[in-house]
């Protein structure tokens, strides 16, 4: 199993709307990517205060490394992209191998 993780700290002006708009479509993405087993994102609930925070983070489930790159060039992931891309100061994204989900 691949957990693909992604944290991004957003602009201060994202427009609200697109976010929402954002939010909802990678939720849609496993309806759209086959090879993408499951998807949790969110934002950050601000538990540690003090220290320096990103707003949002991704961690997406795959079953292998040619199932990662085929979400890389999906059109539906390219799609959010266009979005988060621009309107973030900041993405950082890690692949890792992981154990398996449970049910």
């Amino acid at each position: 199993m691949i957990s693909h993780v992604t944290i991004l700290k957003f602009k201060p002006d994202t427009p609200a709307e697109g976010l929402a708009a954002w939010r909802q479509a990678l939720s849609q993405l496993p309806d759209h990517i086959p090879a993408l087993r499951s998807i949790s994102h969110g934002p950050d609930l601000g538990i540690v205060v003090g220290q320096s925070s990103a707003d949002y983070t991704i961690i997406a489930e795959f079953e292998n490394t040619e199932d990662v790159k085929d979400y890389y060039v999906h059109p539906s992931h390219r799609a959010l992209t266009e979005f988060s891309f621009p309107n973030s100061d900041l993405i950082i994204s890690v692949d890792y191998e992981s154990a398996a989900l449970r049910p």
